[in-house]
């Protein structure tokens, strides 16, 4: 299913089956096997019919936020073993890194008081929290563009 599709906000529509007809049992109740191309047919409706509901089920709202959570939830774990390999390879984020850590250990030796502390330790977890999402959401646009780019130059089975 393409990406657009799973976050689509659009109402589905309702397929309704076709009439379904009943074959009338034969007068002496012997077992009454139907035609090939009609037990393709109601197994064909079956499965339109299923697939609908799941359809129906997919397009919640609450589904779809589980649905990008999971994907934010795989992509992350996909992304660490990239993202590492590049970050460790990439001079400027290992400088920035180490800045970082310098300045952490300045604020651990640093004497406040427990409620500057804890104004201090919730802006960092919230600008970390933010910075996840940010990323989680990056890459997903990154896999999207990729396969934009990719469909764009025909190279897609589509």
């Amino acid at each position: 299913m393409p990406p657009s599709l799973i976050f689509s906000s659009r109402k589905p529509e309702i397929l309704r089956p076709a009439p379904v007809y009943m074959e009338p049992t034969p007068p002496d109740n012997r077992l009454f096997t139907m035609p090939a191309g009609r037990k393709e047919s109601r197994q064909m409706q079956k499965k339109d019919q299923t697939t609908q509901e799941l359809f129906s089920i997919i397009t919640e709202p609450s589904t779809i936020q589980c649905i990008k959570e999971t994907l934010k939830l795989c992509m992350d774990s996909l992304k660490d073993n990239t993202l590492n390999t590049l970050l460790t390879q990439d001079a400027d984020y290992q400088t920035a890194l180490l800045e970082y850590r310098q300045a952490h250990q300045r604020y651990q030796d640093t004497d406040f008081t427990e409620s500057q502390r804890e104004v201090i330790d919730t802006l960092l977890a919230r600008k970390d929290e933010s910075e996840f999402e940010h990323t989680a959401n990056a890459y997903m646009a990154g896999l999207l563009d990729s396969y934009r780019i990719l469909r764009n130059f025909g190279l897609t089975l589509e």
